[in-house]
């Protein structure tokens, strides 16, 4: 991966984070720092983990789906040229 899609996922993953704070802090009007260090090393274990996992089993899987790929390519692109069909026709007859 290149730096700026490390930094994006940095970023996104922090917004997530902050709204889970933000959420926690508005529900617990009282919550003591030994409470919220726990929900603070809980979110940050599977903020790491989750993105590693996913790395991880795609890294496993690569091999099975890489001979397949440009298959998956060629159905994109037709999928996106019906959706754009099928939105011209209705344009058409709606107008």
């Amino acid at each position: 991966m290149d730096f700026l899609i490390v930094l994006l996922i940095a970023i996104s993953l922090s917004f997530d984070t902050f709204a889970i704070s933000i959420s926690s802090g508005l529900a617990y009007q009282q919550i003591k720092f030994f409470e919220a260090s726990k929900i603070a090393i809980t979110l940050a274990f599977f903020q790491t983990m989750m993105p590693l996992a996913g790395w991880g089993f795609g890294e496993q899987i690569r091999p099975y789906i890489e001979p397949f790929y440009c298959f998956f390519l060629v159905l994109k692109c037709y999928a996106k040229h019906l959706k754009l069909k099928k939105k011209k026709i209705l344009t058409h007859y709606i107008h």
